[in-house]
Parts: C-alpha cells; sequence; structure tokens
C-alpha cells in the first residue's frame, strides 16, 4: 500500500565524492545541508556572507565573489553603536568596526578561494521579496532591525531573477565550465506575507529556476526539497514549533533523499567511518576514574590518525589540538 506521494527524484549526471569542494548559499535548506556536509568532514563552504534569503542578494554577492572585489566602504554602516553590512547577516556586526571589518575579511577571502576550487555550487532560493536602500538603491542581504523607513521593499519577478543570474552564472561556468550548479527553493513558509502570497513568490522562484536549467542544461540542476516537504511530508509533525520551518526529522529526510541521488559510496563509507569517532567528540566522557577518560581519549586519538591516513585530504587538525589537550589536562 503506497501512504505517500513520491516526488521523483532527479538523475544527475555528476556525484559528489569524499574529496569533492561545495560551496553552498541560500536560505536554510543550503545553511542546514550545508552544517551535515561540514560535521561529517566534507570540504564545504556554506553561507560565507550568512544566510541569504532573496535570489537578487544571492547572485550579488556571487557576483563580487567571483570578481575578487569587494568595496567594503560601499556596504558598511553603523546603527546604535553597532558595525555591520548590508551584504552580511548579522553574524559579523560589531561594536568595533576593525572586528566587523577582519570578520567579514576573513570569510571572503577563503569564499573567493573556494568558489573558484567548487565542484558543485548550491543555491536556495527563499523568498522573492527583497530591500533596497531608499538613499541609495543598493540591494540589502539583511535589515539589520533597522528602522523600515531606511528601505524599499520590492518583489522580483522571475524574468527579473533570471536577467539577474545569467550574467552571474555565465561567468562561472565560463572560468569552471566542469562546476555543477544545483538550484533549490525552501520550504519555508513566509507567513508575514501571507500564505496566498507566499506561494506566489515560491512559483516566481521554482518558475526562474526551470528557466534557469533550462538556459544551462549542462551545468544548471534542480533538487525538490520544497517539492519532498509539500508532497512527501504533508503532516505538521515534519515542521518545527512555528509551523513554518522544516523540522530537525524533515531535515534528516531531505538529506536522507539528497544524498542518495548526489554522494558516491565511497563518500557514504567516509561518513560512516567519520560517526563512531564524531559521536564520542560530541559527548562530554565522564568517568570516576582518571585513568578511563585517558583510555577513552587515546582510544579515540587513534581512531582520528587511522582515519586521517585513509582520507589525508580531510582536515582533523582541531580534533586532534583537542584530543592532545584533554590528555594533556588529564
Amino acid at each position: 500500500m503506497q501512504l505517500i506521494t513520491q516526488v521523483q527524484m532527479p538523475s544527475p549526471d555528476f556525484h559528489l565524492s569524499e574529496s569533492s569542494v561545495i560551496m553552498m548559499l541560500g536560505s536554510c535548506f543550503a545553511e542546514n545541508i550545508g552544517k551535515i556536509f561540514i560535521s561529517n568532514k566534507f570540504k564545504c563552504d556554506a553561507n560565507p556572507f550568512g544566510v541569504l534569503y532573496n535570489p537578487m542578494s544571492i547572485f550579488e554577492v556571487l557576483s563580487v565573489v567571483d570578481n575578487n572585489d569587494f568595496d567594503f566602504d560601499k556596504y558598511l554602516f553603523s546603527y546604535n553603536g553597532i558595525w555591520g553590512s548590508w551584504m552580511h547577516s548579522t553574524l559579523f556586526s560589531s561594536e568595533s568596526k576593525k572586528d566587523c571589518v577582519d570578520s567579514i575579511s576573513l570569510r571572503y577571502e577563503e569564499a573567493c578561494v573556494n568558489l573558484k576550487a567548487a565542484d558543485v555550487l548550491l543555491i536556495t532560493f527563499g523568498t522573492n521579496y527583497y530591500y533596497t536602500l531608499k538613499d541609495s538603491g543598493l540591494v540589502v542581504s539583511n535589515c539589520h532591525k533597522c528602522p523600515a523607513s531606511y528601505f524599499n521593499e520590492m518583489s522580483a519577478s522571475s524574468a527579473q531573477i533570471v536577467e539577474k543570474a545569467i550574467p552571474v552564472l555565465s561567468a562561472l561556468i565560463d572560468q569552471n565550465p566542469k562546476l555543477k550548479i544545483v538550484l533549490t527553493v525552501s520550504p519555508y513558509r513566509y507567513k508575514k506575507y501571507g500564505f496566498h502570497k507566499s506561494q506566489l513568490s515560491k512559483a516566481n522562484l521554482l518558475l526562474a529556476t526551470e528557466i534557469l536549467c533550462q538556459m544551462f542544461p549542462s551545468n544548471v540542476s534542480y533538487f525538490p526539497a520544497y517539492e519532498i516537504v509539500l508532497d512527501e511530508l504533508r503532516d505538521y509533525r515534519y515542521y518545527a514549533e512555528d509551523m513554518l520551518h522544516p523540522s530537525d526529522l524533515a531535515i534528516k529526510y531531505i538529506w536522507e533523499k539528497f544524498s542518495s541521488v548526489y554522494l558516491t559510496s565511497s563518500a557514504v563509507k567516509m561518513m560512516e567511518e567519520w560517526l563512531p569517532i564524531s559521536n564520542i567528540l560530541n559527548h562530554r566522557i565522564q568517568f570516576e576514574s582518571t585513568e578511563k577518560q585517558k583510555m577513552l581519549y587515546k582510544d579515540v586519538l587513534e581512531k582520528i590518525k587511522v582515519f586521517s591516513n585513509s582520507y589525508p585530504f580531510v582536515n582533523v587538525d582541531n580534533e586532534l589540538l583537542y584530543i592532545n589537550k584533554m590528555l594533556n589536562h588529564n
């Protein structure tokens, strides 16, 4: 008996191996899947500007990263004693202008390197609504809780999204013809616009992704995260307490769908070998006997070394530093 309507999964012409370089930009799907990749030791750069919700901001970010030419002064601002950037989330904000610029610069430089090396770029659109500064027309990625009088609220049509995307995607593909770009649409519903307008917003995003897939058939494809949540997971148990965001269970389900399509068997094997190490590192080791603690730390240390020998391209420096610190402490 079939109790759900299953979404047909794509059949990509590429796969992600354990050594693939992955870049992710956008809304909640990019953020959540990026965290899973990172926690499983893949080389993944997820949202180096913070969470980005709209395609106009996403392609603006991709443009400045691809061109390796970012005008900090153009986007920096100060409000209520806090420095921030209109192109970044509040993760980069600080009371100190220097600290704000330093944190932005570090992630920007990393993003420039990682985008050029990327095998796969995953982009998630959340909404077609976006904001611009009234005094300059600058596209804003995050309003930073500044007064509404600072901004104009806009909504991008599918044609406007495509127009914004074409030169950016063309440049990326010209520089790296083997780059694969996966587009997704976030299943998060924007209650603030009303559910009807939220659906219209998603319709514009979905139409834009379809057009871009048709325009760049060798490089751009679509993963149906939006459809999986709305069609396969048609139940409120798959939503968080706000009844708007996908729950942890839904995210895990989407990840399993995603990984079954895109990951190589060797990438899955790496994840399986890292899991027991990760489980130990993510839990506090508590025994009455300090000697038992040392034995467990030494066992984990040996496991990490074996793992590192099998996957020398994976950076385990932080884990080794932590284990050695705990051994010396005890």
